[in-house]
Formats: C-alpha cells, structure tokens, sequence
C-alpha cells in the first residue's frame, strides 16, 4: 500500500527546507543540489509556454484547448509554487479568454441565450478548452468580477447543455484532450464542483453537479490512464477521506513504467502529458516525500527534456479510428510541457 499524507489541495515539498535542530546533520546542501535540475527544466519550460502562448495568440486570436487554457493553469500554479513567471504574459492570457463576455464567445465558443440558434452540429456540445479553464483558473492567485463573472458564465454553460440524463455531448480535438465521453465528464464534473462551492451558486449548478456524478457513477469511467488520474482528482475535490484514497493512487502507482515515466495507453511509450498530468495528481494527495518512485518520475521528466523547454510527444488516432492523428505537434506538444510543468513545480516547489 502506497504510504500517502492527506493534503486537501495542499501539497508536503519534496525536498523540505525546515532548518535541522542544533548538533544534528543537515542534507540541505544535497538537497537543494538535487533540486536544481528540477528547478532548471521548470524554468526552461515557463519560457517555453509563455513564448508560444503569446504566439499562438497573436497569430491565432483562438485559445483553444490546449494552448491558452493550459497556460493559464500552468502558469498561475508555477508562481504559486514560487517560480518566477512573465506577470504580463500571465495577464495578457487570461485577459484574452476570462477578459469579457465578447471574447468568451469568440475563443471559448460558447453561445449567449440571446443569440439564434446555431444549427451546427457541436452548437449541441461544449469545447473542453471552456472545461479546461474552469478547472485551471483555479490556480489563479485572485481573480477580478469580470473573471467571476467568465467563470460563471462557463458554468451557466455547462449546466444548459447538460442533457437529461446527466451527461453531455463534447465537440473539437482528439485524445488525449477529448479522450472519452465519460473522461470529459469527469473534467467538467470538476469544473462544476469549482462553481458549486461559490457562495453565490445557483441552484441550478448543484442540481446539474448532483445529476452528472449519478450519471457517471452508471456510466463508469474506462480503464484509461487519464481516466484514472481525473478520478482521483474527483475524490479529492470531493473531499473524500484520506482512507478512501490510496485504492486510488495504488492503481496510478501501478502502471508506472520502467523508465520512471507513465503512458496514455498500453500501446504507447512514457510520455510528459500522462507522467505530468500523475505527478499533479498525487501530489494533491499528499504522497510522502521520499517516495522513490514520485522521484523516478522526476528524474524521467528532467532527463527527456529538449533544451528548448518542451518535451517529445507523439499524436494519438481520433477515438473514431478514422484519423491517425493530428498532423502538427505543436498543440499535444504544448499541452504535454504544460502538464509536465504542473507536476513538477506541485512536486518540487521553489
């Protein structure tokens, strides 16, 4: 059984910095030594994400699921873990997707009730780049009305396209963004439980949070990585007790490889999106902070880093088979350094 310590959302260092009493020995030095890659690969990245996030933005004008969302959660997670960011880079991002209603509807897609209907076919779903900002606004230190006013107006969203049996239809990219009808769930589950625990929620949004967690529960989530991820971070945000967990983190822990890093699939080999998006994860839980294979992980994602801050990804067929996959890495290569970024600044903080 995997040893962990209950956190709630907060996180024991990996290397701890509390001073050593007077007469004992102190591995601070080799501590702070064997942080220093780590701390070197989250900085190469942050410059990486923050350069082709403005990119993409200026040549674009789209934020996409995995570009501007995931900038916003990574970044804001890094400075709270103490790494220094671009503040601007940071402002700009979320200004262009949370900064005003006109500019939700144009990067997030999403369809104001006063406009017509719109006859196309995904105008029936929601973009899990609005689900992915949702959940990684969270990160954000403090957020203005006109963000609060975003945020709820993505819950809103959400909520009126909720189908009668609890779940929803969702539209645009492929695996690993949009792997599953239950695995996108249980990222907008997520989302909900978010804008359910505002004081100003409305009825409507906990009564949607209620009917989609039964229709999951009925549903059930594959046995896919990022599904087993996403559900421990459902237990989490659900604040299930620490003795309801490790059943939860033993299964993540299980599949990791070899190499120290973990696959999206069976078939694939270790990667950053799947090994970022674990570490995130169990660090939430609160895994002790010698665990050797937590350092594995590490040391994975540190030595198959690119000096230009990103780390290799590879595309995944479409989930109807019909597509091999996306032509261009760039997005899957974004989104992979941006989850790697996630877990490791939650796991070795500055």
């Amino acid at each position: 059984m995997i040893r962990i310590r209950w956190a709630a959302l907060v996180v024991v260092a990996m290397f701890p910095c509390a001073p050593a009493s007077a007469g004992e020995p102190t591995n601070a030095a080799s501590s702070a030594t064997s942080a220093a890659p780590t701390h070197q690969a989250v900085e190469r990245s942050i410059s990486y994400l923050q350069t082709e996030a403005t990119r993409w933005l200026q040549e674009r004008k789209c934020s996409t699921c995995h570009h501007v969302p995931m900038a916003i959660w990574s970044l804001a997670e890094a400075r709270r873990q103490g790494y220094a960011i671009d503040e601007k880079v940071l402002a700009d991002v979320t200004e262009a997707t949370l900064g005003s209603l006109d500019k939700m509807v144009a990067t997030v897609v999403l369809r104001l009730p006063a406009t017509p209907p719109d006859p196309r076919p995904f105008a029936n779903g929601i973009s899990m780049g609005a689900v992915y900002l949702a959940v990684g606004a969270g990160a954000l230190p403090s957020v203005d009305k006109q963000v609060q006013d975003s945020l709820a107006l993505i819950a809103n969203h959400i909520v009126d396209k909720q189908r009668d049996d609890g779940s929803w239809e969702f539209f645009g990219n492929g695996p690993p963004i949009a792997e599953s009808q239950a695995t996108d769930a249980a990222w907008t589950i997520l989302a909900l439980e978010a804008a359910a625990a505002r004081s100003d929620a409305s009825e409507s949004t906990r009564a949607a949070l209620a009917k989609a967690k039964e229709w999951l529960a009925r549903a059930k989530l594959p046995d896919s990585h990022q599904a087993q991820v996403v559900s421990l971070l459902m237990e989490i945000s659900a604040g299930k007790s620490r003795d309801a967990c490790p059943a939860s983190v033993d299964r993540l822990m299980r599949r990791q490889n070899a190499d120290g890093g973990w696959s999206q699939t069976a078939e694939m080999p270790s990667d950053a999106y799947a090994t970022g998006q674990t570490l995130y994860a169990l660090s939430l839980a609160g895994l002790d902070a010698d665990l050797p294979e937590v350092r594995r992980a590490i040391a994975y994602l540190v030595s198959t880093q690119a000096e230009d801050g990103t780390w290799p990804m590879t595309s995944r067929p479409t989930r109807d088979g019909k597509s091999p996959g996306a032509t261009s890495l760039v997005p899957i290569t974004y989104a992979g350094t941006a989850w790697a970024t996630l877990g490791l600044v939650r796991s070795v903080p500055r």
